[in-house]
């Protein structure tokens, strides 16, 4: 149907609709069945927005820059097509037909961008996790080296015990400092 008209007179297809489960399901379905795309130049592609109203099921826009018709789908549960359908319009208007056009562009443009926006904050979000890990770990690098020389030192300001404890407790300061030093100039 759509994909046969498409592939006959060459054009592209272009769809904007809300984000849902079964919705995903039809473009899955479309997708699939599509013929490989051999001797026919061919373009089918779906994009998501955000559903502007609750009460409105779909809305359909078809421009092909000569002519364009929108239909809004109220319910399409109801038994007759005048009781299921909302506001339709139909124009041959040049400047009507070019303003849907105008809208559609900025509508799919707005979803590229929308994409771009939630990509970019993945990509800080991934940022500071890494940031977040690394502080994490240069903290844990700083306090072990620090804890031995507040233990040691408080000791050796105790003034208690002999010439060899005080030697060995200054060289693990000592050590334990020139460590510190290392982790501070990377």
């Amino acid at each position: 149907m759509v994909e046969e008209a498409a592939r006959q007179r060459n054009v592209k297809v272009r769809i904007l609709m809300p984000r849902h489960e079964s919705k995903e399901q039809f473009v899955r379905t479309l997708t699939e069945q599509r013929p490989p795309q051999s001797h026919h130049i061919y373009n089918f592609d779906v994009r998501y927005i955000e559903q502007a109203t609750q009460d409105t099921q779909a809305t359909f826009l078809v421009v092909d820059r000569e002519v364009s018709l929108v239909m809004e789908i109220k319910d399409d549960l109801r038994t007759t097509f005048d009781e299921g359908i909302g506001l339709s319009t139909y124009s041959n208007s040049k400047a009507g037909v070019l303003s849907y056009v105008a809208i559609f562009e900025n509508l799919w443009k707005q979803t590229e961008l929308y994409e771009d926006i939630k990509k970019a904050h993945e990509q800080l979000k991934l940022h500071d996790n890494a940031q977040i890990e690394f502080v994490n770990v240069a903290a844990h690098g700083l306090r072990t080296p620090i804890q031995p020389i507040l233990a040691l030192s408080e000791i050796l300001l105790s003034k208690t015990g002999s010439i060899e404890q005080y030697t060995e407790l200054v060289d693990t300061i000592n050590r334990n400092a020139k460590r510190l030093n290392r982790l501070c100039r990377y």
